[in-house]
């Protein structure tokens, strides 16, 4: 993959938060986090993981209000 780009290999996870009250980003962190163990177990240790937060209204980001968060651009610089 060219630098800046995530490679065609990555996979791709979305997890919701489970039923219930709202656990904020702290308790879907877990969530995911826990989710991911159960799935690669100690192969885990030796990944890169972009963990991101997307749902929400987007009020204090209004810019991506329309298409979501998850469409934002996400700065490249160094690994």
């Amino acid at each position: 993959a060219a630098r800046g780009h995530i490679p065609p290999s990555a996979e791709y996870h979305v997890i919701s938060d489970p039923p219930g009250p709202k656990i904020g980003n702290g308790g879907a962190t877990l969530v995911a986090l826990d989710w991911l163990r159960s799935k690669y177990q100690e192969s885990l240790k030796s990944m890169k993981i972009l963990l991101i937060h997307a749902g929400g209204y987007s009020q204090r980001t209004p810019n991506h209000s329309v298409c979501g968060k998850i469409f934002a651009p996400l700065p490249v610089g160094p690994l």
